[in-house]
């Protein structure tokens, strides 16, 4: 599960709690935590923190009939929900423009609440959505209330669809999960191997809120898109440091990995990448599994700069131990020769 999905599954979990809910209680029904205490809690803590910068409305109320007391947490549903729903000109134009050149056949309610253009589409469409049989069957479940079967995160799912929406190039599925007991959001194509029909649903079918899982795609959209206007800055400047600096780094990857300190090895978050800072500005970037992605000399204020930012942060210990017994086995295979500087691709750091 990746952090946009656990954080639509947390913004779910707390807007439908009917009392404040515990932080143990959120780990167990969200999911896609660390498994240990104090990973937990510092991932749990960064989620507040990203739900508080998106405008989340996020309550820290004591749980009642709890002795000793015990903090809890929720959403206010009114107060998430806000005043009406209001575009800027150019913004309800270009949602007009989406939903009539780019549609499925169907119900667009939900899309005419949000300010899009109803009727009939014209003739030539610009887009095209993605359809195949496992969607298919998806949607003959939800129409049939049946329950469906399938694998995810490694971990076997009966799930009782309740709707399908496509979103950002890719398509999501809610609905009730028999194994959480709770609402759930899955992202189709991370679904492994077959779907199959489970017997019929038994649950209700619940209030699917439509801004309830649209806003917070947007708004992670609209990070998106300022993220790149920055990277764009950052290719450039990367570019000037390595004219000024000389050619990159690459021979000292694996031996600056190997003696690289406990904070020397951070977690790039926006590339999910191992970044390892060695000595003289050298900086590297590998893949959780320890295969090298490039590497460049940096100044020490731009490296500091995007620890300070929260762009990289200090690995966990469980990660820092996982890339180090990686680094080790790639070294002895003789696996740890880095590709020429020039073969190297341009990374955003």
């Amino acid at each position: 599960m990746d952090k946009l999905e656990r954080l639509l599954n947390l913004t779910a979990a707390l807007l439908h709690a009917e009392i404040p809910l515990t932080a143990e209680e959120l780990r167990d029904r969200v999911g896609g935590y660390p498994d240990t205490k104090a990973t937990f809690r510092r991932a749990f803590e960064r989620d507040k923190d990203d739900l508080r910068s998106m405008g989340m409305p996020l309550r820290v109320e004591p749980v009642p009939g709890v002795d000793p007391p015990v903090d809890g947490y929720r959403l206010d549903r009114d107060e998430y929900a806000g005043t009406e729903l209001a575009f800027e000109a150019d913004e309800l134009a270009a949602l007009h423009l989406a939903t009539s050149l780019v549609r499925l056949d169907g119900d667009d309610t939900a899309l005419v609440k949000l300010g899009a253009a109803g009727g009939n589409a014209p003739t030539d469409s610009v887009g095209r959505v993605p359809f195949n049989d496992t969607l298919a069957t998806m949607i003959g479940a939800a129409v049939d209330r049946k329950a469906l079967a399938f694998t995810y995160n490694d971990v076997e799912r009966i799930v009782e669809p309740w709707k399908l929406s496509f979103t950002r190039g890719h398509w999501y599925l809610s609905g009730f999960d028999r194994l959480r007991e709770d609402q759930r959001l899955y992202r189709v194509d991370r679904i492994e191997g077959d779907v199959s029909l489970s017997g019929p649903a038994e649950a209700p079918v619940g209030d699917v809120d439509e801004e309830e899982f649209v806003l917070p795609l947007l708004q992670d959209f609209a990070k998106q898109l300022q993220g790149r206007a920055r990277s764009a800055g950052r290719r450039t400047q990367h570019g000037l440091e390595r004219s000024e600096q000389g050619q990159r780094p690459t021979s000292r990857a694996y031996p600056d990995a190997g003696e690289a300190s406990d904070s020397g090895i951070m977690w790039d978050i926006d590339q999910s990448t191992v970044v390892v800072v060695g000595p003289k500005g050298r900086v590297h970037v590998f893949a959780p599994d320890g295969r090298h992605v490039t590497s460049v000399v940096m100044q020490r204020a731009a490296i500091e700069r995007r620890r300070q930012q929260g762009r990289w942060r200090p690995a966990e210990p469980e990660e820092r131990g996982e890339f180090r017994i990686r680094i080790k086995q790639l070294v002895a295979a003789g696996d740890d020769q880095p590709p020429g500087a020039d073969a190297l691709p341009e990374a955003e750091l």
